[in-house]
């Protein structure tokens, strides 16, 4: 991670990581290390809490540590992600600057410009 974020709480969002400084776009503001979940357990952890945190990876779903689990969904994000399979890695990047104390978001769809309902209602 960078020194870019902390975790805070937003009433009505919960737990979301925040810019504590100004990032410029195409700045890294995370990696985050990857938990590749085995397609034939994939049935078991989709019954959990940990589902909603699950990144596609290859044929199967990856947790993310670190950040990478906390940062929010938006239609019109600020941050882009590439999965680096090599290094078992998402690497977050900031798609626009960003302002100090401006929410870090993502797209859940995986492409920042996708608009396919996600399975919550977006705040």
């Amino acid at each position: 991670m960078t020194d870019a974020g902390a975790v805070e709480l937003i009433p009505g969002k919960g737990r979301a990581v925040v810019a504590i400084r100004a990032i410029q776009a195409g700045e890294t503001v995370a990696i985050a290390p990857v938990v590749v979940i085995p397609a034939a357990e994939r049935a078991r952890v989709h019954a959990t809490v940990l589902d909603d945190y699950l990144f596609a990876w290859a044929e199967t779903s990856a947790l993310a540590l670190g950040w990478g689990g906390l940062f929010n969904h938006s239609y019109t994000p600020n941050l882009v992600y590439t999965r680096d399979f090599t290094a078992g890695n998402l690497v977050f990047t900031a798609r626009r600057d960003i302002a100090e104390a401006e929410e870090l978001t993502i797209n859940y769809n995986g492409d920042a410009d996708r608009r396919d309902p996600v399975w919550f209602e977006p705040r």
